[in-house]
């Protein structure tokens, strides 16, 4: 086998970190279609970030321009570096070199993050940036290519968090199983937001060993239903009954998004809760938001399962209008506050110039109830009963995550490494928002193993010579001073 040089790492990482078309869902079996390895996050979109400060990992990074394959310069290992908006375009500014470009790619070398901060918020990723100033807006764009695995593992960390194991793996398969149905598809620059649009994610500082186990556990497992993967919408908690996806969002019934009653979510802080409004806060909140002078509010239409489906809104003049009460709760909580009407599980009372809201439960209640994961852990159930207990008729798969996945540990890592010698053995807040060959553990196992080792193969001795070459003639680093639809 001929040695690997750097130049032909660097080709190595064109391909493996170029976004690669989703696979259409099926039965499980060897001929599933495989699950795509690297989903594409917007980063700090809410921060509206025009610059940003970067540092390298510990083997550093390849700079790229849009529409050319040879990287112009590395940046050194652990140095740092700004990148701003310049009009329509991305000026990186590094000891090693400089580049303006309608978009800026930064591959990493070898294992480690990429450190970003913006406006005193400091996150580190794994996988590449692509960089780019969109026409559309004034802010920079930054885009992180990263592996499947490495992203469900930060989802579990920022949405779950709770400590037990079987809830953490409920909570893998189904930030796995929504973050691959809505991809966008190959003519978008990204897939998800990094925060409350979609999935909470930040990055790989936030991951906990527990949620690096459950995604780890769980690796290449979706929700199917008739071969098509589902909408795995869930919320922090349903308190104590479950809604179908209709009534809270006026779409078409899924019959795997049933209502239910849920006795396993009386160990959430909001399985019961109450808020008092003044009526003249609340008047004006709607007014700003639906310009109606209001005299009085009230549920016009009630489920079954205790949910408000319509408020009705009695204005000083004219006729009532009637919203959805998902509308209703998403404006009030705008104006007055995220945990000022946690869902729309409640019964409204007036009370001397007040309204009362007597409800239970956080989020819309659609799907998984994560602390009714939580209390299903906690009684002994495993991550299966919670798959089947809040999404009906679903069909649990393990599928092949598609073509060889770039390691969260960086390019370095995917070389050959030898196996353990014969008889040594190796040791294997909840937000509640959301709408809608190999085996992935060999996968994982990979990903996990040692970039280098006491016996190293030729071709990774050759890779870690030459880039330890590399890094000893690169510049070095100038010295530094000194949170989908519908919650």
């Amino acid at each position: 086998m001929k040695s690997t040089s750097l130049s032909s790492i660097l080709l190595i990482a064109a391909v493996f970190l170029t976004p690669v078309a989703s696979g259409s869902s099926g039965p499980a079996g060897s001929s599933d279609p495989a699950l795509r390895n690297t989903v594409r996050i917007k980063l700090l979109e809410t921060f509206s970030p025009t610059e940003a400060a970067m540092t390298a990992g510990q083997y550093g990074l390849a700079v790229s321009e849009s529409g050319k394959s040879t990287p112009r310069f590395q940046i050194g290992p652990g140095a740092t570096f700004r990148v701003v908006r310049r009009g329509s375009m991305v000026q990186l500014e590094a000891a090693a070199g400089r580049v303006n470009a309608s978009e800026v790619r930064l591959e990493p070398l070898g294992p480690g993050e990429i450190q970003v901060e913006v406006q005193r918020e400091r996150r580190s990723y794994a996988g590449s940036l692509w960089i780019s100033a969109p026409t559309s807006g004034s802010a920079l764009e930054i885009v992180n290519h990263v592996p499947l695995e490495e992203y469900v593992a930060s989802v579990v960390s920022s949405e779950y968090g709770l400590q037990d194991l079987e809830g953490s793996k409920a909570m893998a398969v189904v930030a796995r199983t929504y973050g691959l149905r809505s991809l966008l598809g190959s003519g978008a620059r990204f897939d998800h937001v990094d925060h409350t649009g979609s999935q909470v994610y930040k990055g790989t500082r936030s991951v906990t060993p527990l949620a690096r186990q459950a995604a780890h556990a769980t690796a290449g497992e979706v929700l199917t239903y008739n071969d098509s993967l589902i909408e795995a919408v869930y919320s922090s908690s349903s308190g104590g009954h479950t809604a179908n996806n209709e009534d809270v969002w006026q779409s078409n019934p899924h019959p795997y998004l049933r209502g239910k009653q849920d006795p396993w979510d009386g160990v959430s802080p909001n399985h019961r809760w109450e808020v008092s409004i003044e009526s003249d806060v609340l008047h004006r909140a709607l007014e700003r938001a639906l310009g109606l002078k209001l005299q009085e509010v009230e549920v016009a239409e009630q489920g079954s399962d205790g949910r408000a489906i319509a408020m009705g809104l009695i204005p000083k003049r004219g006729r009532t209008r009637t919203i959805p009460a998902d509308e209703f709760r998403r404006i009030v909580r705008s104006s007055l506050g995220e945990k000022s009407l946690k869902s729309t599980r409640f019964n409204l009372e007036q009370k001397r110039g007040r309204y009362v809201f007597k409800g239970s439960g956080f989020g819309h209640g659609v799907g998984m109830s994560q602390y009714g994961a939580h209390g299903m852990a906690l009684a002994g159930k495993s991550y299966t009963d919670v798959l089947h207990f809040y999404y009906s008729g679903v069909r649990l798969e393990r599928r092949q995550i598609e073509g060889s996945a770039l390691p969260p540990a960086g390019l370095l890592a995917s070389l050959p490494t030898p196996g353990p010698k014969a008889g040594t053995g190796s040791t294997d807040r909840l937000a509640g928002r959301f709408m809608p060959g190999r085996t992935a553990r060999g996968v994982a196992q990979r990903a996990a193993a040692p970039v280098i080792t006491a016996t190293e193969t030729p071709e990774v001795a050759t890779a870690r010579r030459e880039t330890s070459a590399w890094i000893s003639a690169a510049p070095k680093p100038a010295s530094n001073s000194g949170r989908r639809r519908g919650w």
